[in-house]
């Protein structure tokens, strides 16, 4: 498992992998964020495709769940575990 801390980390995900990608920040400069599983990479526009696969997270009203697919810039990822 890897994290960074900026958006000048250079990522190399791959499908099956996991990151946690930083949604936004509340109060008290709390991150909420949420685990997805790698779908597709793509690394000249710096997006990664994948499905929320975080089973505590509680989501935000119908779109954002666990199961839904979600693109996120590579600057929102914080962590990455790649698949076993």
């Amino acid at each position: 498992m890897t994290s960074h801390d900026g958006p000048n980390w250079a990522v190399r995900c791959r499908v099956g992998d996991y990151v946690r990608i930083e949604l936004f920040r509340g109060p008290h400069n709390a991150v909420r964020s949420v685990w997805i599983k790698v779908e597709c990479c793509d690394d000249i526009r710096s997006i990664v495709y994948g499905t929320i696969e975080d089973k505590q997270f509680q989501g935000f009203g119908n779109s954002l769940k666990p199961g839904a697919r979600l693109a996120a810039s590579y600057e929102r990822i914080v962590e990455h575990q790649e698949a076993a």
